[in-house]
Formats: structure tokens, sequence, C-alpha cells
């Protein structure tokens, strides 16, 4: 809601490429094991925010940890499940 008399300022931001999802995947604080395929998660997340891809990568530590109650990583399997959900909550982003 907009209101009168306010100076706001309004940025329209583009959905981050590959790129620079991948980029975001390598410097989140969610610590994925060396079998969880980045590159391949960046792409299979086209059209994704990086509130879209921080929720990702913290529903994958959530598998992790239900899988795993000590769970120091998150692997390719949990990333696996977690898109998988992901994608089940966004119909609009399932390639």
């Amino acid at each position: 809601m907009w209101r009168a008399r306010r100076f706001e300022t309004h940025l329209l931001l583009d959905l981050p490429v590959a790129e620079r999802r991948l980029a975001l995947l390598i410097i989140t604080d969610v610590p994925l094991a060396e079998d969880a395929d980045r590159a391949g998660l960046a792409d299979a997340t086209e059209g994704s925010s990086f509130a879209d891809l921080t929720r990702l990568a913290r529903g994958a530590a959530l598998v992790a940890l239900r899988s795993n109650e000590i769970a120091r990583s998150v692997t390719n399997d949990h990333v696996a499940i977690a898109l998988r959900r992901f994608r089940q909550a966004r119909p609009d982003l399932s390639a």
C-alpha cells in the first residue's frame, strides 16, 4: 500500500541468472556436502529469487537433520528431496 506524502524508493530487481544463483549457493550458510551439485541446482532453479534459494537450502538442511540428528552437511539426496518439495509448493517453477 502506498501512502500519500511519503517519499520512498521502490526498486524492481530482475530474478538472478544461473551464475548468480550458483554464487549464492556457494556462499550460503547451509553447509553443502562435496557431492551436492551446486551448478545443477542453480540450473534447476531457473525463475527463483534469492529468497526462494535460501528457503530451498534451509529446507534441505531440515531434511538432513530429520534423517540424521547430528548431520553436519547437506547431501545431494537431501537437496533432491527439498527441491521436489519446493517445486510442489511453487508449481510455476516446475521444470
